[in-house]
């Protein structure tokens, strides 16, 4: 049984269907190809998923089978041209790690607030201009990389990221942020607060 499939750096245009039939595959390395998409269905098998890495591609959107992978805890989809997150994203409740970093998003989906086992946030170098509703409901998060986005305000409609009591790092520097937020909010004794 194929646990591990690893085709990076090679010229893969888009992930085939037949991908789904690897029921016992856990991790797939799709780094530093050409991907530009993944025919319907391709990661409905993949129950067992537990790293994807798409890293430097050409991917504009991520499979809207996305949420149907109820192991996954780690996706690197970084440095592609995504600009849209699909709608069902909330069905990866075992998401550790979400790295979005290098993409054209203008907004994260509502879904995110529903990844309750998220600890580390990266969506810095995007198009973001506010923060989607339901953030801080993500408590196990311990990281946020927001730089170099368009986020002029740090305020949710019903919890900012602020009262997340576990995070200890939080990177906001180059947006367009009008105030700092005073020390008693960031709650970050011992963590690190890039706003700057």
């Amino acid at each position: 049984c194929l646990e591990l499939l690893s085709l990076s750096c090679n010229e893969i245009v888009e992930i085939p269907t037949t991908l789904s039939c690897c029921t016992e595959l856990q991790q797939l390395i799709c780094a530093a190809n050409q991907l530009t998409g993944f025919k319907e269905g391709a990661l409905g098998g993949l129950i067992n998923l537990v790293d994807l890495q798409l890293p430097y591609n050409n991917l504009e959107a991520l499979p809207e089978d996305l949420g149907t992978l109820p192991r996954l805890r780690t996706l690197f989809a970084n440095n592609n041209r995504i600009a849209r997150l699909p709608a069902n994203c909330d069905g990866l409740t075992e998401l550790e790690v979400l790295h979005l970093h290098n993409n054209c998003l203008d907004a994260l989906t509502q879904g995110i607030s529903s990844l309750c086992s998220l600890e580390v946030l990266w969506a810095s170098y995007n198009r973001i201009t506010e923060l989607p509703p339901g953030l801080a409901h993500c408590t196990a998060l311990t990281e946020i990389k927001l730089s170099h986005n368009i986020i002029d305000d740090l305020r949710e409609p019903d919890r900012g990221i602020l009262e997340i009591t576990g995070l200890v790092r939080l990177h906001l520097h180059r947006n367009r942020l009008l105030e700092v937020p005073d020390r008693e909010s960031l709650h970050q004794e011992s963590g690190v607060a890039d706003i700057g």
